[in-house]
């Protein structure tokens, strides 16, 4: 290739390679009348550029969304809690306590761990199921009064939560 540009005539430029004149051009300073020849191969290269760079450009305005690790899993629905004296047994026949975090299912294995969080505050708690129910509703769970008071359920009484099984205990074939 050339170290300097080409130049040819008017005509050659317009006879020999239909569709390459690009229009009248500024008169070079040193008075040759010739123009640059263009190669079509240089002319797609920078249409590409060009139009890559408009690609770029869209994409870069339209915001990243990112698609998340996992779909979430578990149940969703309302949730209640019960406050029940000390010492009375459950379906599991385990006591009941103030001080354990415990919940009622009813389809969960005795012993499995759940986590519960409230859709609406994002606060969360992990339970272990001892009893059976909740028989009210659509309502999902039952929680104790300390679980309730983890999620901040105690003053609206029922909410909307999210049930994911963390450990799962073998229900017994008594």
């Amino acid at each position: 290739m050339p170290a300097h540009p080409v130049f040819l005539d008017e005509q050659q430029c317009e006879a020999d390679v239909p569709g390459t004149a690009i229009g009248p051009s500024p008169e070079p300073q040193n008075g040759d009348s010739r123009k640059p020849v263009f190669s079509r191969v240089a002319r797609i290269a920078a249409l590409s550029i060009l139009l890559g760079g408009l690609s770029l450009t869209a994409s870069a305005a339209e915001p990243h969304r990112a698609k998340p690790k996992h779909k979430p899993t578990g149940q969703i629905g309302q949730a209640s809690w019960y406050d029940y004296k000390d010492g009375r047994k459950t379906a599991s026949g385990q006591k009941t306590s103030d001080k354990a975090l415990t919940a009622a299912h009813r389809t969960a294995p005795f012993g499995s761990k759940l986590r519960v969080t409230n859709m609406r505050n994002g606060k969360s708690v992990i339970v272990v199921v001892n009893d059976r129910g909740p028989f009210h509703g659509k309502r999902i769970i039952d929680v104790n009064r300390r679980a309730a008071q983890k999620l901040g359920l105690i003053q609206s009484g029922v909410a909307e939560v999210r049930v994911e099984r963390v450990v799962q205990v073998a229900e017994n074939a008594d």
